[in-house]
């Protein structure tokens, strides 16, 4: 049960840190959109 516990929490901080990535691309690519309308 603990190495259950451990690799479901393995894999939740894995989307996390992917979820945090694609947010991240989405933040700059709004921001390169924004600079660019603003031109």
């Amino acid at each position: 049960i603990e190495a259950d516990k451990a690799r479901i929490e393995a894999l939740a901080n894995k989307f996390n840190l992917e979820k945090g990535l694609v947010g991240n691309l989405v933040k700059s690519e709004q921001a390169t959109q924004n600079a660019f309308f603003e031109v």
